[in-house]
Order: C-alpha cells, then structure tokens, then sequence
C-alpha cells in the first residue's frame, strides 16, 4: 500500500489520472468519482470532493486537513459509469504531528 504524508492543517492535494484497460487515457465524462478517508477501525474521517478536470482522464482533490487524527488512515477511489463500479488500490495517508509550533 502506497502512502502520502501530511501534518494536521496541510492542504491535501492529488492530482489523479485515469487509464483504460488498454493504457489510454479514461474519459471520466459520464463517471461518477467517490472517495472517502477512513481510520483503521473503518469510522469516516472525511469524504474527499473529487474534481474532474478539463483534461479528459484528469481529477483533482483539494481538501484542508484540520481536525484529522494522526496515524495512518486508509483511502481509495470508486469509478461508477453505467452500473460499472471500480475501485482503486487502496492507499494510505499518514497523518504527522507538526514538529514547528
């Protein structure tokens, strides 16, 4: 499971791209994009806002971290277009103290 680190307060931001089967870039016109990030005990901690781009198989996340709890939170990202799910591989986002108060 690959991992992205932040402190509490950071900004997260991602930018995602999304492929076909066939290595092509994925047209995410009519798809919808779900993600949420969860502790290690399943309870939500945040439901990540998803924005699709001008770029045809570029989205975007951009999302304040505040009041996350530290320790490492798991998260991935659903694709559903005409009744098709798929998920992503799931990630971590490992959350660390702020040393600089």
């Amino acid at each position: 499971m690959s991992e992205i680190s932040v402190k509490p307060g950071d900004t997260l931001l991602l930018q995602m791209t999304f492929q076909n089967d066939d290595g092509s870039g994925a047209d995410l016109t009519n798809v919808t994009l779900l993600s949420q990030v969860r502790d290690p005990v399943g309870n939500l901690i945040a439901v990540l806002p998803i924005t699709k781009t001008s770029v045809l198989n570029v989205a975007t996340v951009d999302v304040d971290t505040t009041g996350w709890p530290g320790g490492l939170l798991r998260c991935d990202i659903r694709a559903v277009s005409a009744g098709f799910r798929d998920m992503s591989e799931t990630f971590g986002i490992r959350v660390n103290r702020a040393v600089t108060q």
